[in-house]
């Protein structure tokens, strides 16, 4: 059990970044990405999703953070 507990917050830390990475690279597609016209992150569902996104991931750093 000793080394489950000293290697939680490195296995927390790699999910953290993984799941960061992840949400700049929907951030640079929903930049990137055009849709009617306009650029896909101008609409509001998007967005929504967006910060729900940059949320969780902000809410799991300072968990593990805190964790450790």
């Amino acid at each position: 059990m000793k080394t489950f507990s000293r290697t939680r917050p490195i296995i927390g830390a790699f999910a953290v970044g993984a799941a960061r990475s992840a949400m700049e690279y929907a951030i640079d597609y929903a930049n990137k990405r055009r849709a009617f016209g306009t650029r896909l992150s101008n609409f509001e569902a998007i967005q929504f999703k967006i910060a729900e996104m940059y949320q969780k991931v902000e809410t799991s750093r300072l968990l593990v953070w805190k964790g450790a």
